[in-house]
């Protein structure tokens, strides 16, 4: 190879990118190092927790069941012809000895009250309240004024209940010091914790 002259600045910038590029290359790999380390502790916190979650659940004490509460069930409907049948019997099929289902047509178009007539008319445990449309929470409202139940559920007319549901709700409500209690939904069906 032929010599470089010495009055050339090539080698001295050829010498400085390289070093940068290797600097810059250096920096990534701790910085992907790091990220992947955090990535491993995150998710070791994670599993921590739902360990401690589920020992914690099983360590629960549930109250007993609570079958001399009376519940009203309210469902304010709007427009659901097609559900609200198959809500109203997965309600009756309820394990829960004493039921009051009390649903609010916040003035359906599509026959929503006929359908319910027409299915519960002779089931004392069903109430149709009819009223003009004035939103979800006029028609809980009206719901509430007309509830006899010690203990008020209020559901879509869309969600569909499994028979001890209502009861694990009620029986929360066995301690004086709780005032309400939220079930959670898992796909079509509502279940609690």
């Amino acid at each position: 190879m032929p010599p470089v002259p010495s009055d050339e600045a090539t080698p001295v910038v050829n010498r400085y990118v390289f070093y940068t590029l290797s600097w810059l290359q250096d920096a990534l790999t701790w910085m992907f190092l790091l990220a992947i380390g955090l990535g491993l502790g995150r998710l070791a916190v994670l599993c921590g927790l739902a360990l401690f979650g589920f020992w914690r659940l099983k360590k629960l004490q549930l109250p007993p069941q609570a079958d001399g509460l009376s519940v009203s069930v309210l469902i304010p409907a709007f427009n659901e012809a097609k559900v609200i049948a198959s809500s109203i019997e997965r309600i009756l099929a309820s394990n829960h000895p004493k039921i009051q289902v009390l649903v609010i047509d916040d003035g359906s178009t599509d026959g929503t009250s006929d359908v319910v007539r027409g299915r519960y008319s002779d089931d004392p445990r069903v109430t149709l309240i009819a009223t003009r449309n004035g939103g979800k929470a006029r028609a809980i409202n009206l719901g509430l004024a007309r509830a006899d139940g010690d203990i008020v559920v209020v559901l879509d007319a869309d969600t569909h209940f499994e028979p001890p549901t209502i009861s694990r709700l009620v029986r929360w409500f066995a301690d004086p010091k709780v005032g309400a209690v939220a079930g959670m939904q898992k796909s079509a069906t509502a279940s609690t914790c």
